[in-house]
């Protein structure tokens, strides 16, 4: 994989911009685009009926062209070529009748017609006419057989191009011979569709043929241009697609590579033909593995044309990911499961995605086999395993296995305003036109763009792009569980843990109204490469209330889930999914609709439940920071710190039950947006949340005071302020604090844990951005005060060889080029080897950059990914054994590329007998030990009752020097 450390400039709109090469944003030349050029086998034998057809393969061939064309991907230019027929039938080579060319609606229509008009008659000299192909993508001088072209009228035309013609009209000007007149070209060269200075193009021929060749003979056609010999047309066909995929300087001048591919037509896949076509292709793709494309019907023949040009287009935008991957992940906090979020991008908006389950055994992520699933040199899942609801090897491929190899019959609920409804599939086969308008379709759409879009939502899989897999256990045995994950394609999936099978999906009624463009296949990229189309693309949170006369194994009272959109809207839901095959909806909030929300933006935050006090009744709540605010902090890469944002910049908390708002609070310091979650605290443990704690996008940190008198004067003071001047200060915490208890020289403490990085755009490098531990001396005293507000300034920096004291927290300054941490830090508890508690920071980190990148502005910038474990108290390195000296650097690189997970802490999984192994911490797909005796998981997403510890999230923990 090829990996490039630089840093677009005011173009992307999001995370994703790790999927994209520099040169899809920039004005240079270096545009993502690919040339190709379709050498299509017009020999007589075309004119013979496909296998199990009564239409020819000429027929079969024509159909699959226009599906291809009519949904061709922007940045691809196309091509034609043919065999030469006509006057020259004793069949001598080919000719390009149609220039490489941009496909707008004019070029499409074009296209398809002259290929509707083509007809099979002649030889086959595949051989020649590839030849031909080749010297015309090289701009090399064409050959006597192109030269001449077609003669007869009814033939296309040679349509290339050249430097010198003149048109032959001595015997020609006779009676009876007009029709033999051709173009007669001199001392010239192809117009080649090449552009040798944009780095980032890519060309292609693919070779389309029905039979073996004939009457190609001319091995000088390819020798001429490779040098050396051949013999025989396959051999001869292979030393040149070996020569086209190879980019070396040849004696006409500088090339670019060409990679050629094979497809057949009605050709038996054990044929000889077969074989000598898969060596040419092998060849022609430098890869031994490569494959022939065979196809007998339009169908088959499309869908290899399209797969074909997918990884074309994937080629020339330099658009993939290590295979998979890995967004978020879950696991039930009590088995060895564990479930994965997985997505590929793509060349449009609407992504692919997936979830898929795994067991943890001796500390190994393990799939169906037993064995490690995990690659040792990627961090991701191998090839070759298989995940635990598969029936086959699925490893990287995000489209086969898991809950979406599962579906059979979807159940679709959406809403109209609070009331969840099913929609009925037959209705809308009976009487497609009614549903016209429904999905997002023009009113007057014929019936089968409609029951197109239908079909899809059927089977439809978005990606989870930002949503971590939700459990919930339904009671009766521990393995009685289900799973929720949200998708950019507009769904919340229900999946059953024991099968993987969806129970149903839910799709809100402002994303079912755009079900055409959450359903397109060809839905566009903008030109800077900003998705058009996000969904449900926040995580879930869950209020699961326990059997009041079975606590433990009885079914639950009920199962409320909570979520936002973040990208996808400023709406949240809340859904009562206490029946396993049916959903209702309680109530949802609308920023700028529902009343008292004017200031919510993109609802990022993820919800927190706890309990307070309203008059005099514990009343169950969510409190959720104000989102996110895409027009103030979308396209400030490189920028000073803003005045404020419009919108985001307040925190709510609302009734669980209800969805009605009991507090907000805004303004004063609040300027900017509050994307993260809230941190609650719960000091005396009496199911009461007492403080409220959280990051803004202005570098600042709050702790809001609980009124405990059930009234509404809550405090909101500013503990710290950790932004700076200029570009290089301008620091962002995306995510929630975590909170904890420390017992310091006698004082009882919480220390505030927070990251800081540019979520919005990962690549950027401008800021200095940090890992920071804020001390709260106030909070756990009996006369509790206001906080003292701390800058930078007053923070040690824990990364200096001698650190001086850390008397009002710490910070340890990323190592980095570009460096942030994009998630929630995580702290355990250990033991040393005098069995002395030492707590451990954890936070993972994600930089632009890696040792192993290339410079080339159309290589993908994944970037590298690190986890930092430092002393909590301190900063410095973990000393276990109290010899004074770190045992581990703080900062360790991680296999995996891409933006990393929150690090899981989590026991080792079972050890093969049935008992449990030591803990260990989980990155995505990448486990390390962390030496865990006695650790604790500090950070809690699910929820099981609302009485002492359970009411906060982040459970307070004794922490002692």
């Amino acid at each position: 994989m090829l990996v490039c450390a630089l840093s677009p400039t005011g173009v992307y709109a999001d995370d994703t911009e790790i999927f994209f090469a520099k040169a899809n944003a920039d004005n240079s030349e270096n545009k993502p685009k690919a040339n190709v050029l379709f050498l299509i086998d017009t020999s007589g034998s075309m004119e013979r009926d496909a296998p199990n057809s009564n239409r020819t393969k000429m027929q079969e061939l024509q159909s699959a062209f226009s599906t291809v064309i009519d949904n061709l991907g922007s940045d691809i230019d196309v091509g034609l070529a043919k065999f030469n027929g006509g006057y020259d039938n004793s069949g001598y080579g080919g000719y390009v009748f149609y220039p490489v060319s941009e496909m707008n609606d004019t070029a499409r229509a074009e296209i398809k017609q002259i290929v509707n008009g083509l007809e099979g008659t002649s030889n086959t000299p595949t051989m020649e006419a590839y030849s031909e192909a080749a010297r015309y993508m090289l701009g090399y001088s064409p050959t006597d057989y192109a030269e001449r072209g077609e003669a007869v009228e009814n033939e296309p035309r040679r349509a290339v191009n050249v430097e010198r013609k003149r048109v032959c009209y001595q015997w020609c000007q006779y009676p009876g011979y007009e029709k033999y007149r051709w173009e007669y070209v001199y001392d010239s060269k192809y117009d080649s569709p090449t552009n040798l200075k944009n780095q980032c193009e890519s060309n292609h021929i693919i070779v389309m043929t029905d039979g073996d060749p004939t009457s190609d003979s001319d091995y000088s056609s390819v020798t001429k241009i490779t040098g050396g010999g051949c013999n025989g047309s396959y051999s001869c066909q292979a030393k040149l697609a070996k020569w086209l995929y190879n980019d070396d300087k040849d004696v006409e001048g500088s090339r670019k590579s060409v990679k050629t591919w094979q497809v057949a037509l009605g050709v038996g896949k054990n044929s000889s033909q077969a074989r000598n076509m898969k060596n040419v292709a092998e060849a022609g793709l430098g890869d031994p593995s490569a494959e022939v494309r065979f196809a007998d019907n339009a169908d088959e023949l499309a869908a290899e044309f399209k797969e074909i040009l997918d990884l074309v287009d994937k080629d020339s935008r330099t658009l993939s990911s290590p295979g998979v991957a890995v967004n978020q992940m879950n696991r039930f906090q009590y088995l060895d499961q564990l479930y994965y979020a997985v997505f590929t991008p793509n060349k449009n908006s609407n992504w692919e995605g997936n979830l898929k389950r795994y067991r943890l055994k001796n500390g190994e992520i393990v799939g169906v086999s037993g064995g490690n699933a995990i690659d040792p040199d990627t961090g991701y899942f191998k090839k070759d395993s298989r995940s635990l609801w598969s029936d086959e090897d699925d490893g990287v491929d995000v489209e086969k296995g898991g809950a979406r190899g599962e579906l059979v019959d979807r159940e679709l609920y959406y809403n109209a305003g609070t009331v969840a409804k099913k929609l009925d599939w037959q209705e809308v086969e009976d009487d497609p036109e009614d549903w016209a308008a429904f999905f997002g379709l023009d009113a007057n759409a014929p019936d089968d763009e409609v029951l197109d879009v239908a079909n899809k939502l059927k089977v439809q899989w978005g990606d989870p792009l930002h949503s971590a897999p939700l459990l919930i256990n339904y009671g009766g045995n521990e393995n009685n569980n289900m799973i929720f994950v949200s998708t950019n394609g507009g769904m919340l999936h229900a999946i059953n843990a024991d099968d993987g099978s969806e129970s149903y999906a839910f799709m809100p009624e402002e994303f079912v109204q755009q079900a055409e463009k959450y359903t397109s296949e060809t839905y566009p990229l903008t030109n800077d490469n900003r998705r058009q189309t996000y969904g449900l693309d926040g995580s879930w949170v869950a209020w699961r209330k326990p059997n009041a006369t079975d606590p433990v194994t009885g079914k639950p009272e009920h199962v409320y889930i909570y979520g936002g959109m973040r990208r996808g809207g400023r709406t949240y839901y809340a859904l009562d999914v206490s029946s396993k095959t049916s959903p209702k909806v309680k109530w949802k909030i609308e920023g700028g609709v529902t009343n008292g929300f004017s200031d919510l933006g993109q609802s990022w935050s993820i919800p927190t439940l706890t309990q307070i006090m309203v008059g005099d009744k514990k009343v169950p709540v969510l409190v959720f920071g104000g989102g996110y605010s895409a027009n103030d902090n979308d396209n400030r890469q490189g920028k000073a710190r803003n005045s404020g944002d419009s919108m985001g910049n307040a925190i709510y908390i609302v009734n669980a039950e209800t969805g009605k708002l009991i507090w907000s609070t805004s303004g004063g310091e609040m300027k900017w947006s509050v994307p993260g979650s809230i941190s609650v605290v719960d000091k005396n443990l009496d199911g009461l949340a007492d403080f409220l704690y959280f990051g803004d996008l202005g570098g600042q940190i709050f702790r809001v005071d609980i009124d405990q008198s059930g009234g509404k004067k809550m405090a909101v003071h500013r503990l710290a302020q950790l932004g700076g001047a200029g570009a290089s200060g301008n620091r962002r915490f995306y995510d929630a604090p975590a909170v904890v208890y420390v017992v310091e020289d006698g004082k009882k403490k919480l220390y505030v844990v927070a990251g800081s990085g540019y979520r919005s755009h990962p690549l950027d490098e401008s800021v200095d951005d940090a890992l920071f531990v804020v001390k709260d001396e106030t909070a756990m005293t009996t006369a509790q005060a206001a906080p003292t507000e701390v800058g930078l300034e007053d923070l040690t920096n824990a990364s200096a060889e001698t650190p001086a004291t850390t008397d009002k927290g710490w910070f340890y300054p990323m190592q980095v080029n570009g460096e942030k941490i994009l998630a929630s830090p995580t702290v355990y508890t250990t033991v040393d080897d005098d069995k002395n508690t030492i707590s451990v920071l954890a936070a993972t980190s994600y930089s632009p950059t890696r040792q192993d990148q290339q410079e080339s502005p159309c290589a993908v910038t994944y970037g590298s990914a690190a986890l930092y474990r430092v002393n909590l108290l301190t900063g410095s390195g973990v000393d276990y054994n109290n010899d004074g000296v770190a045992d581990e650097p703080p900062r360790t690189e991680l296999k995996q590329t891409g933006i990393p997970p929150a690090l899981t802490d989590m026991p080792g999984g079972s050890d093969g007998s049935g008992g449990p192994t030591e803990g260990v911490g989980c990155v995505g797909t990448e486990c390390l030990e962390l030496n865990d005796e006695g650790f604790d998981h500090l950070r809690k997403r699910r929820w099981y009752q609302m009485e002492k510890d359970e009411a906060n999230q982040f459970k307070v923990e004794a922490m002692h020097p």
